[in-house]
């Protein structure tokens, strides 16, 4: 609430977002700053944020923080046009996106409340 999560990243990060947030309104796209984070940025936010972790990931910290590294790698090659299969196999891709769709789910549940 009321950009609270700014201590949670630092300053370097947030002047980043900021940069882009001011390039992008002059391009006149109504945005938020936090549309402005990368992922490592949020990923960053939920792990030390444990109420938000504690709702869209019942396991531990740290295997929360490995989903969220694996789920950024794969972000990375689609957005790079890499062989999202390489270093892995189909059924661990697959089994990983099925672990991303159930969080972003459960996030669009929390939105709700």
């Amino acid at each position: 609430p009321q950009d609270s999560w700014h201590k949670l990243i630092s300053d370097d990060r947030l002047e980043k977002a900021e940069k882009l947030m001011e390039e992008r309104e002059k391009r006149n796209e109504a945005i938020d700053l936090t549309d402005c984070l990368q992922f490592c940025d949020k990923s960053e936010i939920i792990l030390k944020t444990p109420i938000i972790l504690e709702q869209i990931w019942s396991q531990s910290k740290t295997s929360g923080n490995k989903f969220l590294k694996a789920a950024e790698k794969l972000r990375d090659k689609l957005a790079h046009a890499q062989d999202i299969v390489s270093g892995s196999s189909w059924p661990e891709v697959l089994s990983l996106v099925e672990k991303i769709e159930a969080v972003l789910i459960k996030c669009e549940e929390i939105e709700k409340l």
